[in-house]
């Protein structure tokens, strides 16, 4: 459901873009024809040893910091 919604969504932006440009919606929505959609999710278990870790800590996309 996620997936077919996304792309509604996806089809009335491309839609709202060849508005703002001036061009049949056609014209854009035909290069897109084509394209796959994929979801990709990765599972990280805890590092054993977080100390070590070169990188962004664990809260890098917490929104409050």
């Amino acid at each position: 459901m996620y997936s077919l919604e996304l792309k509604k969504l996806c089809v009335t932006m491309v839609e709202l873009m060849s508005k703002a440009l001036k061009i049949q919606k056609y014209v854009l929505l035909e290069l897109f024809e084509e394209v796959g959609q994929s979801m990709r999710m990765n599972y990280y278990p805890p590092c054993p040893q977080p100390d070590q870790v070169i990188g962004l800590n664990p809260y890098h996309s917490s929104p409050t910091q």
